[in-house]
């Protein structure tokens, strides 16, 4: 991975067809090249208002639950973290192209993401006139490789007992606390690096209640008394971030007794990139 993300013949052209899109504010790309953030929030990724999208990308997740896809944890890259209410999978193109259409139509969506990137983030380097040379180059060159079918991860969070095929209905008896994953760091820099450089994260998580936990929490550093940013994972929201930099972990969602418990879903891709400064 860290050999592709050195090479030009994976690079997702700036100016190519795929490039033309635009679901990103500019405010947003700003804010992932931004030193002192580093990680960026789309709203209305797939501008679903409606609320389609996401009804039929649960569908689709229900499906990969019955055809018996997720597994416990998440492993890959430098990535490992084993809870017990946390089920993660690999998806293939492919595969979701025959089976599962929403979610092909988001991976789709996804892979023409770093070339909007890239585009905006040269398009910024040339309107910089604040900027030293030298800070343009480290900062505005995205270089982002196009998404590998390796890449791509769909995550479930959710008590083993309620990882079914359809939504639950039965109230809980008693209190429930599910696990989300502790802080990681997707990307990794020097002799370990394992090529990525930004990770995208988006949710379908129609009315989620946030006051219950569940939040995706966001760290520029691995030292205990860091506060995290909280991102609430509520429905056809993107969250970029760098992979090197940034560490981010999901907090566990309590839910009361009388309740009737929610699968929290998203999607990640990791974009892979050079190395330029740690990032």
């Amino acid at each position: 991975n860290a050999f592709l993300a050195q090479s030009k013949e994976f690079v997702a052209e700036p100016d190519s067809e795929q490039a033309l899109g635009d679901h990103l504010e500019v405010s947003v790309v700003e804010d992932l090249l931004d030193d002192e953030k580093g990680y960026a929030i789309q709203e209305g990724y797939l501008d679903d208002e409606e609320g389609e999208w996401q009804n039929l990308l649960e569908e689709d997740v229900h499906n990969v639950i019955q055809h018996g896809k997720l597994s416990k944890g998440t492993t890959a890259h430098n990535i490992s973290n084993e809870r017990d209410d946390v089920f993660t999978c690999w998806l293939n193109k492919r595969e979701c192209e025959e089976k599962y259409p929403a979610l092909s139509y988001l991976i789709e969506q996804l892979a023409n993401l770093p070339y909007e990137l890239n585009r905006k983030s040269m398009e910024l380097y040339k309107t910089s006139t604040n900027a030293s040379s030298n800070e343009k180059n480290n900062h505005k060159h995205l270089n982002l490789c196009k998404l590998s079918d390796s890449h791509i991860m769909l995550m479930v969070i959710t008590s083993e007992k309620y990882l079914v095929a359809a939504k639950t209905t039965v109230p809980l008896s008693t209190e429930l606390i599910v696990e989300g994953y502790k802080k990681r760091l997707d990307g990794s820099t020097g002799e370990n690096d394992n090529g990525l450089k930004v990770s995208a994260t988006y949710h379908f998580n129609a009315d989620w209640d946030a006051s219950k936990g569940g939040r995706m929490c966001l760290y520029s550093t691995d030292k205990h008394d860091c506060s995290p940013t909280y991102v609430d994972p509520k429905a056809d929201r993107l969250v970029l971030y760098r992979s090197r930099q940034i560490f981010n972990s999901v907090e566990d969602t309590i839910y009361e007794k009388g309740e009737i418990p929610k699968q929290r879903m998203s999607l990640t891709v990791f974009y892979n990139g050079p190395q330029v400064d740690n990032w």
